[in-house]
């Protein structure tokens, strides 16, 4: 018995003020023969064979196929699931963001943009969700996209083997980065998948010979080398420059220090901070200056990365009071490493007691000014206190996120001074080894 399939495809037409430009001329470009196994993997074993781009069945593999795209331009992309039942993702930038166009979603529940409004590509309110989203291993698929971003709307459409999937108008603020599926620069296209085998057989990227222009107020990525951020304004009307989270307010240092910030204790509830607005950090080094208090339970300092919101964090902060204690437990718990929802302290200490929390090393006096670097890799986080070469904490990190907004973190007393920001060079990220 003869047995004709159609393949899918994925035909994007995208028009976008927020994009770079990207080498991409008029014509068609074959992204798989340009796919680099080196430079572009984010995570997962991605290997170009005869049949095409093929992914392992691993959990959120993901990669880049193009870090820049011009304004106008269109995808044809064929693809067979050849084991598993989970997710299947093109990652699209938008104007100054991006999403995710998810096939197979939540083991099969839909098909769908992620995210919508904040919502899942299965939730009821998210109005592209197309239930159920079934993908037939060993099938050869063929999905049809176009995509129209401006300053004020874009329109998304899609159809899977030539039948109406998904068409979307509305402001691109609606969309959002997936959290998991996420890259490390806003305009890259790329490619996800989840606990699946995958062949992506044709990749074909047909770009507009007008390239587009630099958006008007960029967003910034890691900075190329070390910049002082200031603190100034987190003491100023509107906190320019800033966005505070969980109520967080600031002041002038009430000492001679003209460079120091400090926290309103009685201003906010629970773990607070600001995020740099305009600033997407992804591998890098915070280097800052945090002073707290000798009081028991009432100085936690530090910083948060990769943020979404005041809600969804990574941080690593201390527990200054126990600088210098007598009581051994205390000291082995002066610093700590957290990713917020899924992983606070409570929950580290109870299931992975003494993995996340560590003493510090040297150990400054409770009540004083010390340095701390946090360095932040594809997978790990090392703290440094006081210009020393060893780490006093070095984990690997709890989250898939590899991008997210910076800034500082505290809870209670808490003072911070000397801020600074950088990327790290890729020697740096190849050399970084276990201690």
């Amino acid at each position: 018995m003869f047995r004709c399939v159609l393949p899918v495809t994925l035909f994007v037409v995208f028009f976008s003020v927020g994009t770079t430009d990207a080498q991409v001329s008029k014509g068609s470009t074959d992204l798989i023969s340009r796919f680099n196994s080196e430079k572009f993997p984010i995570s997962g074993d991605w290997l170009r064979t005869t049949d095409g781009l093929r992914v392992a069945a691993q959990k959120s593999s993901r990669t880049v196929l193009a870090e820049s795209l011009p304004r106008n331009y269109q995808l044809d992309i064929e693809l067979t699931r050849v084991s598993g039942e989970d997710v299947i993702a093109v990652i699209l930038p938008v104007g100054d963001t991006s999403v995710a166009l998810e096939l197979s979603s939540w083991g099969g529940e839909a098909h769908g943009l992620a995210r919508v409004d904040e919502q899942t590509s299965k939730s009821t309110t998210n109005p592209t969700s197309v239930r159920p989203g079934n993908l037939e291993n060993g099938r050869r698929y063929q999905l049809e996209i176009s995509v129209s971003a401006g300053k004020d709307a874009c329109e998304v459409k899609a159809q899977l083997d030539g039948k109406k999937l998904i068409n979307w108008k509305g402001p691109a603020t609606r969309l959002l980065p997936h959290l998991v599926f996420n890259l490390p620069e806003p305009f890259s296209l790329g490619l996800a998948s989840s606990q699946n085998e995958v062949v992506f057989h044709k990749i074909d990227l047909t770009g507009n010979a007008v390239k587009s222009k630099q958006p008007e107020t960029p967003l910034p990525s890691s900075p190329k080398r070390a910049e002082q951020i200031q603190l100034s304004g987190l003491t100023e009307p509107q906190t320019p420059g800033w966005q505070p989270f969980n109520g967080a307010q600031f002041a002038e240092a009430s000492d001679d220090d003209q460079e120091a910030i400090v926290s309103v204790p009685n201003a906010g509830t629970g773990d607070r901070g600001a995020f740099i607005k305009d600033l997407e950090f992804t591998n890098g080094t915070i280097d800052v200056d945090l002073r707290g208090d000798a009081r028991p339970q009432q100085s936690f300092v530090g910083v948060v990365f990769h943020g979404v919101d005041g809600q969804t964090y990574e941080s690593v902060y201390f527990r200054t009071f126990n600088f210098g204690s007598s009581d051994s437990n205390r000291r082995a718990h002066a610093v700590q490493y957290i990713s917020h929802p899924e992983w606070p302290w409570e929950r580290l200490r109870s299931e992975r007691s003494g993995q996340f929390e560590k003493s510090v090393s040297p150990e400054p006096e409770s009540a004083d000014w010390f340095h701390a670097r946090i360095e932040v890799l594809n997978d790990t986080v090392r703290v440094f206190v006081d210009g020393s070469d060893r780490s006093c904490l070095h984990v690997k990190r709890l989250t898939e996120r590899r991008s997210g907004k910076v800034g500082v973190w505290f809870n209670g007393i808490a003072a911070f001074r000397n801020f600074r920001v950088s990327a790290l060079t890729d020697e740096t990220l190849k050399s970084s080894t276990s201690e």
